[in-house]
């Protein structure tokens, strides 16, 4: 492949930077519910083999809920640490893996995280005593 003479390849590069959430649209999470009971002690745990514990029964917990997974880039859903959470209002217009909660108030949960990228979760949040 030959360079095209008049394009200067000095120069870096760069693109916009697309972020598939905006930060400026996240809400704390209040982890008010079960979910969020047990977000708060997965966060809270010291011991490794505990933490998995905790973990793993979030898991199921969040699929016994109706949640998805996914995998995300933490640039692109800010969260990178098993338990981090924030609620999320999903644009009518959103595509991609929160397509199917479009409209709704949504919680996003990282489930567990490798090098690069981390297990997220997501589903409709709500509130405890508004019926589960």
């Amino acid at each position: 492949m030959s360079r095209r003479p008049d394009k200067d390849y000095t120069q870096k590069r760069t693109r916009p930077r697309m972020t598939t959430i905006d930060e400026s649209q996240v809400v704390q999470d209040p982890l008010d519910d079960e979910a969020g009971r047990l977000i708060r002690e997965v966060l809270g745990e010291r011991s490794l083999t505990r933490r998995r514990e905790l973990r793993d029964k979030l898991v199921r917990q969040l699929k016994a809920s109706g949640y998805i997974d996914f995998i995300g880039n933490p640039l692109n859903y800010h969260l990178r640490t098993t338990g981090q959470s924030y609620l999320y209002r999903v644009p009518e217009t959103k595509k991609g893996n929160l397509q199917k909660l479009r409209g709704k108030l949504i919680r996003i949960v990282c489930v567990g995280s490798t090098r690069m990228d981390p297990d997220l979760m997501a589903g409709v949040y709500r509130p405890a005593g508004h019926g589960n």
